[in-house]
């Protein structure tokens, strides 16, 4: 195509877009200026607040309140007291009960657990919770909340007892295998104290810990001196600056302040090899952590150029790993970033996921890029277009502010606050990128890479039980590294574009019909391929779009031996390429232009292939819209198999299921499979056997006949676009699409769940926990306003298990309750699905306590006010989801695809209004019926 080939001719001259800059030592000695969009201030007693306006969404206000100090700063007799306190404050305050808590977070559309909650790291304790911005009361009942947080907690001995049960539950949740595998290595990162103080405690503790031993170190750490406020929202800053201090300036630092500790960064003479063993691991991976001295706070410039250099030895050695051809290299995905651990430490952490008996390859690969770095250092080209990233980067930041949440900007103020950093805004942020990036040579990013003591490095192996034969010794690792050292290295180059030809895109077509939803702005076009396309702007996330493809077929049109199709059709495609160019050369053709224009960063397209349908999901910048139709163009019309890609693939596939079988919970989710649906091939998990049989001539026509036939696919643009901008893009790109003989029909595969009820359990978790699932199966229609009924008995239902079986009995800490539609393709299914994790002698006592929560809401109607309550929840939460271009995008689909009137989503806050205890009652006799019940449990094995 015309544009892509001209994109080739500009990444092969790709040339510096900064010139030279004088380097002055008065303005590296400037100070920093915070965001002067954020309004801060510290109290006489040290108290720190930051107040800023945001007004998505509009009338809501995030409150935060933080403790500058978490798990690290408790003593060996108070391991877990941190987290204990931050409990404690949901179960009764000096001005609220515990019941009365949680009315006032559901009357003002906040749940427990998503929006009304706390958490407690190693440094640091914050609550937060949001509220409506027209009730001055309210917001004044906030500010009480906050006030009894910081200096009001209650802690009765029978509520320190109860709440020991939830603790340890929660403890239970986390002693997975995941959790033991940090647990190896993290203290090699962050020190010991990393492990001898997990917020979450210890179990001998948490079970001695009393009422006292709480208030004592409350009273000692909760001190205004220690404590921040941050609060965002759409809102008056001076009523809320007004409040903060009425609120907070009479509070007292009642006796000395804490010391505040922070981890004891290990130092080492030697590099470290650790290997891992996680047999639950689905790719073995190599991760390097290398220490290095630098400040995590900026002050002055020079501290921004610092962070300059930083960001550019990150992008331009990353680059280098990313810019090897698919098959030269030894990884899947590699990652390479930077983390804090202390004010003054930093960790660079290079992540590989390695291939098949890639260890030793990817380990000579790390070392040899290394060695590169320290023989020949960076090049210009690299700087200028690392440098292009980061400054395309700052200038997406200055047009995506506009989009930012409320609540990501809380969780980010208070955690600033508390650490007091300098927070830039995104045009300062910019002007100090345009002001720095030209300043900084090959020497500065050399210099910074030659400072590291290579010595203070940990190499790390984590490999699943399929890769154990492949994996090196510490010896052998440590040979790998000498031979390069001492070998011969050349300097770094670039790999070439290599093209085998032009691709052209299709003919163009036309847009025969189009239907405009006025109220709800929405416009379908039929095109003259048969192909439709659903389009919808909105404005409330700047810069995105979201996108779907959609056509029936699926694995409904396959012979079910071929199922495993659906697992390699995505990486297949995303590594193969598309059209003539490889994965790589396509990979620095999108780099450059992404990176070439302001706002387009973001660009993404996957593929999938479920039962009944094929698709493409995919997210862009604005900005790069027109690239993203060529794509699309090319990847339907001219897509690119690799055999070499497919084999690789297949190869991948095979390993994991090979590990997977071993691992309980996939013993655990075949034999609910086995249950539900006992004799449908289309359900059976993946086997060996499927997988080797795969040929790469028969699954390229596959794969490429279901996305061949443009005319039976349904094309969806939610997002930040215009539709003068679009339209042509539409007639170029999609309507000349090729069509097929018509719309397929899908196969009906009596995917229906069994009827009736069915129970069964296995011993074979190595965890001392048992997990329980429970799945309701029913036959309904889909519907908009079904679909809000059902959620508004989904949040009762949450509700009723927080309060009966978490705060009530103690059994378990978090409940996973999902209402899951399958809109009418080709029958109506819904499930409900609860999934939890007990002691294994209380799982009876869970089972039970559901299904009794489930008879009470059949048999008895909720009370108005908790109809109330319910609504308030809903029409938040509709609110909230009316920002986001993804909901708009999956409510669309099911009514495009069932044919039902999309105007229906502009009255979504009537159908919340028209809820009764009396609607509730019925779906509650509908969708918790326990005919059709499948209860699975998956216990300890016994003995271990």
């Amino acid at each position: 195509m015309k544009k892509i080939l001209g994109l080739i001719i500009m990444v092969l001259s790709l040339s510096s877009c900064f010139s030279d800059t004088e380097l002055r030592l008065e303005d590296l000695n400037k100070k920093l200026e915070n965001d002067t969009e954020i309004r801060t201030g510290v109290l006489e007693n040290g108290l720190r607040y930051s107040i800023r306006k945001n007004t998505n969404p509009e009338k809501r206000v995030e409150f935060r309140l933080g403790i500058k100090g978490g798990s690290l700063i408790e003593k060996e007799g108070e391991r877990g007291v941190a987290h204990f306190i931050e409990h404690m404050a949901f179960n009764g305050t000096e001005h609220f009960s515990q019941q009365e808590l949680f009315q006032f977070s559901h009357k003002n559309g906040v749940q427990f657990g998503p929006d009304f909650n706390a958490f407690t790291s190693h440094t640091e304790t914050v609550y937060r919770f949001s509220l409506p911005a027209d009730d001055q009361e309210n917001i004044d009942k906030g500010f009480l909340l906050l006030r009894d947080w910081a200096t009001g907690i209650k802690f009765e001995k029978q509520e320190v007892e109860n709440e020991k049960n939830i603790i340890l539950e929660e403890l239970r949740l986390r002693n997975h295998s995941n959790n033991t595998t940090i647990s190896c290595l993290f203290p090699y990162i962050y020190g010991p104290l990393y492990l001898q103080r997990l917020p979450i405690g210890y179990q001998d503790v948490i079970e001695k810990i009393t009422d006292e031993t709480l208030k004592s170190a409350y009273y000692q750490w909760y001190q205004p001196g220690h404590m921040s406020v941050a609060i965002v929202g759409d809102m008056d800053m001076d009523k809320i600056e007004s409040g903060i201090k009425s609120s907070f300036s009479q509070l007292k630092n009642t006796q000395h302040l804490p010391d505040l500790k922070n981890f004891e960064i290990p130092e080492s003479k030697t590099i470290q090899y650790l290997t891992l063993k996680d047999r639950d691991l689905m790719e073995s991976s190599i991760k390097v952590y290398q220490h290095i001295r630098a400040d995590s706070r900026w002050e002055k410039e020079s501290d921004f150029r610092q962070h300059l250099i930083e960001q550019l030895h990150i992008a331009v050695f990353k680059n280098r790993f990313m810019d090897q051809s698919n098959q030269e290299q030894s990884f899947h995905q590699i990652n390479y970033f930077l983390e804090f651990l202390t004010e003054h430490r930093k960790v660079l952490c290079f992540e590989a996921k390695i291939k098949e008996n890639g260890f030793k390859q990817c380990y000579k690969d790390i070392f040899t890029e290394y060695e590169r770095l320290l023989r020949y250092g960076v090049s210009e080209p690299e700087i200028t277009e690392a440098g292009n990233l980061i400054l395309n980067d700052a200038e997406t930041r200055c047009i995506n502010q506009g989009s930012r949440k409320s609540e990501d900007l809380a969780n980010m103020d208070i955690i600033q606050s508390l650490k007091q950093h300098i927070q830039l805004s995104p045009e300062s942020y910019k002007k100090l990128c345009q002001k720095y990036l030209p300043t900084i040579k090959k020497e500065d990013l050399n210099n910074f890479f030659n400072q590291f003591d290579m010595s203070n490095r940990i190499m790390v192996s984590l490999e699943n039980e399929a890769q154990l034969q492949y994996l090196p010794t510490s010896k052998e690792i440590t040979e790998i590294d000498a031979e390069i050292r001492s070998g011969s290295v050349g300097p770094y180059v670039p790999s070439q574009i290599k093209s085998t030809g032009t691709s052209n895109a299709s003919a163009s077509g036309k847009i025969v019909k189009k239907t405009y939803y006025e109220k709800i702005d929405v416009t379908v076009l039929d095109l003259s391929n048969g192909a439709r396309v659903i389009l919808k702007p909105t404005k409330s996330q700047q810069n995105d779009i979201r996108f779907l493809a959609y056509s029936p077929g699926g694995l409904s049109l396959l012979r079910p031996e071929l199922i495993a199709l659906r697992d390699l059709a995505d990486p297949v495609f995303q590594n193969s390429g598309i059209g003539d160019y490889t994965k790589q050369a396509l990979y620095r053709i999108l780099k450059h232009e992404l990176y070439s224009k302001i706002g387009a960063k973001k660009i993404k397209a996957n593929i999938y292939i479920d039962n009944y349908e094929e698709g493409i999901t995919g997210e862009l910048s604005s900005a790069n819209m027109p690239l993203f139709f060529q794509l699309i163009n090319l990847g339907m019309t001219h897509p690119r198999f690799d055999e070499n890609v497919f084999d690789e693939h297949k190869k991948k596939l095979l390993l994991q299921v090979q590990q997977v079988r071993t691992t309980a919970f996939w013993k655990f989710s075949r034999k609910m499979i086995e249950t539900a649906w006992p004799d449908n091939e289309y359900t059976r998990p993946v086997t060996e056997n499927m997988i080797i049989s795969l040929d790469a001539d028969l699954s390229r026509k596959i794969l490429t006949d279901r996305f061949k036939n443009a005319g039976d696919f349904i094309f969806q643009f939610v997002g930040d676009f215009k539709m003068d901008e679009i339209l042509p893009l539409i007639e170029e790109y999609l309507a000349g699409l090729p069509a097929g003989k018509g719309k397929e029909q899908v196969m009906d595969l009596n995917a229906n769940p069994l009827p009736g009820k069915h129970t069964f359990s296995i011993n074979e978790s190595l965890e001392d926990k048992s997990t329980v699932i429970i799945q309701l199966n029913h036959e309904h229609p889909y519907s908009l306003k079904r679909a809000w009924e059902a959620n508004a008995l989904e949040t009762i239902l949450r509700m009723k298990i927080i309060d009966e079986l978490r705060e009530k009995q103690g059994l378990i800490y978090s409940a996973d309750t999902a209402y899951k539609f399958y809109p009418g393709i080709p029958s109506p299914v819904s499930q409900m699905i609860f999934h939890f994790s007990c002691a294994p002698e209380n799982v009876e006592k869970v089972i039970n306590g559901l299904t009794t929560i489930f008879k009470n809401l059949r048999d008895t109607s909720v009370t108005k006010d908790k109809i109330e309550e319910i609504k308030k929840i809903q029409l938040n939460n509709a609110e909230k989801a009316r920002m986001e271009n993804i909901w708009w995008s999956s409510i669309l689909k099911p009514m495009i695809q069932l044919d039902q009137n999309i105007n229906d989503i502009t009255d979504i806050n009537s159908y919340i209004q028209e809820l009764t205890p009396v609607t509730l009652q019925n779906h509650a006799e509908k969708y918790l019926d326990e005919t059709n019940m499948l209860i699975g449990v998956l216990n300890p094995k016994k003995g271990q």
